[in-house]
């Protein structure tokens, strides 16, 4: 039996069955639109597969909660880009950023401690995750309480310029 039609079969026998599993839109496992919820009914993810766990487009998924957990997209290389947002189960942000079209984070980048308060803040260079060179301007980390416990400065080249503290 296709796909399809087994989906359609449950939504009459099996509901929360087919909740589970997830509903494949286009009829064709990994392939297309995709939604599947928890068991408690709440969504858990929505998205478009191009092969199995690739992704394109837009991208959504949920806590069990109902908070949204990550909204981003991906190129059609399974690749991320534009604006990536990822939520703690509360509701607080957790991290702000955005990747360019190769998938390297590029630009302004933030990360939130659970209680809301900004753990860092720094601007990434976008040419992945070579640790030496990936970081441009500056480079700041806070802990859980606001106190800043770490700053840097780096040339435009990613080169470490100065230790602030």
């Amino acid at each position: 039996m296709n796909v399809m039609k087994q989906q359609i079969k449950d939504v009459f026998t099996d509901l929360d069955k087919l909740k589970e599993d997830g509903i494949w839109f286009d009829g064709i496992e990994w392939k297309g639109e995709y939604k599947v919820c928890y068991s408690n009914g709440q969504l858990y993810r929505h998205c478009f597969y191009i092969g199995i766990n690739k992704f394109r487009d837009e991208f959504k998924q949920w806590h069990a909660n109902g908070q949204l957990n990550i909204h981003s997209h991906y190129n059609d290389k399974n690749k991320l880009k534009d604006e990536y947002k990822k939520w703690w189960d509360n509701g607080q942000l957790r991290i702000h950023c955005n990747y360019n079209d190769q998938g390297h984070i590029e630009g302004d980048y933030k990360k939130w401690y659970r209680n809301g308060q900004l753990w860092i803040h720094c601007f990434y260079r976008g040419i992945g995750d070579n640790e030496d060179k990936r970081y441009k301007d500056e480079y700041k980390e806070w802990d859980d309480s606001g106190k800043l416990i770490e700053y840097k400065i780096y040339n435009k080249d990613g080169s470490l310029k100065e230790i602030i503290i």
